[in-house]
């Protein structure tokens, strides 16, 4: 039986656990776009890997901005 407030996968809304994990996930997510970015250039590739590296980057940017603003924090628009 789930509890009022009480989500499926266990998670309480309001007491931090969802906060929690989204900042796992965040510092996660960064931590293995940043391996990938620093593995593997994308100016002077062909264009075919220029292109999948470049939907890449943008997906995480999509992922961290979403998780970003679920936490409520500004981020700037370039670094």
């Amino acid at each position: 039986v789930i509890g009022a407030g009480e989500r499926k996968d266990g998670y309480m809304e309001g007491n931090g656990y969802l906060v929690s994990w989204c900042i796992g996930h965040l510092v996660e997510l960064a931590q293995h776009f940043h391996k990938f970015y620093d593995a593997c250039p994308i100016k002077g590739e062909e264009e075919r890997v220029l292109q999948s590296r470049l939907s890449l980057c943008s997906a995480a940017k999509i992922v961290i901005k979403n998780l970003l603003d679920l936490l409520k924090v500004d981020a700037p628009e370039k670094m």
